[in-house]
């Protein structure tokens, strides 16, 4: 039983492969602090204590003073973050959380980080939970029974740089319904009002099965969410959130807001959102509360209601008709 299995502090090329990590009691089976060019490659992370959220079992850090973890250990208090990460082809099973961090440094972000083909079940927090992730690829992973999927935030400090270029694409997800109505399957929330995200893309995902919504993006400055599927979600299946130039398209919804909460359906676009474009979706029921929306092309078995301000809703099938 080891605490802490791997600690590596500002280093370069830095390569693990091919090595399993279990019984892990207390905080993390491998952190990179500071570190660039590293990768680590089809490990086996399984069957680690569950003590809380924060205990990842690779995690991603800045080299910030701590008192109560002073990490790195020996090497300089700079802030330096992680750049150059690619996690692929490994297994998260039986723990508390896969991959991410959950601290910040206040003129930082971590950058450049590519997680794929990696394959999480029974997680009790989060699979992916990033804090000011800059330039982040999350590709072709498979993700079943957890809390949260992909949960990215710019966290509650100010940075000089703001987080962009986030690509989460070809994942495959199911029953996430740990966190019941708090669960989530992709989630991107600039927390920080004032730091928002930008170049946001979410597409061809599959996501079935979550306590609450299954992809949202909210709080951002350009988005797209297109060409996923989503269904048997207790809330809407796909949203934005205060958003400003958002273009939702292509994708398929069904079978959503199983919980019946009201002004929630297959699709929702809510909170402030504005220059919108809603087009060529699929779907039962949706919602559209946005400043210069263009709504066109869709086909929906069910009703749209659509409020805001200067939209534009035409050529759609709506309740099985096609309306001009």
């Amino acid at each position: 039983r080891q605490r802490q299995m791997c600690i590596r502090d500002s280093c370069e090329n830095v390569h693990i492969k091919n090595a399993i990590f279990e019984h892990v009691y207390n905080w993390h089976s491998i952190e990179l602090n500071a570190s660039k060019t590293c990768r680590i490659h089809n490990c086996i992370f399984r069957d680690n204590a569950i003590v809380d959220a924060q205990e990842e079992c690779i995690q991603l850090d800045f080299a910030v003073n701590s008192s109560a973890f002073p990490f790195p250990s020996g090497a300089p208090y700079d802030d330096s973050p992680c750049t150059d990460i690619e996690i692929t082809d490994c297994t998260f099973e039986n723990v508390a959380a896969g991959i991410g961090n959950h601290s910040q440094a206040g003129e930082n972000t971590i950058n450049d980080i590519e997680i794929r083909g990696c394959t999480f079940n029974n997680i009790y927090a989060a699979c992916i939970r990033t804090q000011n992730w800059d330039n982040c690829r999350i590709t072709n992973n498979h993700m079943v029974d957890g809390y949260y999927v992909i949960y990215v935030e710019t966290g509650n400090q100010l940075v000089t740089t703001v987080p962009q270029k986030l690509i989460i694409s070809n994942n495959s997800i199911k029953d996430m319904n740990k966190g019941g109505a708090s669960s989530r399957g992709i989630n991107v929330d600039s927390a920080n009002s004032t730091l928002r995200y930008t170049d946001v893309i979410i597409s061809n995902n599959i996501v079935d099965d979550i306590g609450r919504y299954g992809i949202i993006a909210g709080n951002c400055d350009g988005a797209i969410i297109e060409s996923n599927i989503t269904r048997n979600c207790q809330y809407s299946g796909i949203g934005f959130y205060d958003l400003i130039n958002g273009n939702m398209s292509g994708n398929t919804a069904e079978n959503n807001n199983l919980s019946g909460a009201g002004s929630n359906g297959d699709y929702r676009i809510w909170g402030g959102c504005s220059d919108i474009l809603f087009t060529g979706n699929k779907g039962g029921v949706g919602f559209v509360d946005a400043t210069d929306g263009f709504v066109t092309s869709n086909k929906f078995s069910g009703a749209v209601t659509t409020t805001g301000t200067n939209n534009i809703v035409k050529n759609n099938v709506i309740s099985n008709a096609y309306v001009a």
